[in-house]
């Protein structure tokens, strides 16, 4: 039984095992699948990244200066003025169904996140350029 370790320094090629035990890039097909894949995954972040943002109002990914009344100032609990700055994300959330489908996104968003994040650590440098190309 032969037991494969991973390099722990940067790489290329396809001779290696990605993610899973069983999931081995033997092939320069596997390799152009897989850096496919990572792009796909990489593109999609991103698209759900915006998707979160445009929903709930953001203006160029920027968080929104807002207060609870009229005025763009607010007290704070030492009485002092100050502006509260909401995330893009839970700035403007409407109803309980917009607060579902968010908290859906992100939970994809994150799982793909960690996905990306556990490629990268591979350090097979193709893998990483598909990454980064993708974003």
């Amino acid at each position: 039984m032969s037991q494969t370790s991973m390099r722990m320094f940067f790489h290329y090629g396809y001779e290696d095992q990605f993610l899973f035990q069983n999931f081995k890039i033997d092939s320069p097909l596997k390799m152009w699948l897989t850096c496919t894949i990572l792009f796909g995954l990489s593109v999609l972040f991103e698209a759900i990244k915006y998707v979160r943002c445009v929903r709930c109002g953001c203006v160029g990914g920027q968080p929104k200066f807002c207060s609870n009344g009229t005025s763009e100032s607010n007290l704070d609990d030492n009485g002092t003025n100050s502006r509260i700055v909401r995330n893009c994300y839970v700035g403007r959330l409407r109803n309980h169904r917009h607060r579902l489908i968010q908290t859906l996104l992100h939970t994809v968003q994150t799982g793909i996140g960690f996905v990306l994040m556990l490629s990268v650590m591979s350090f097979n440098l193709c893998l990483i350029f598909a990454i980064v190309v993708g974003k």
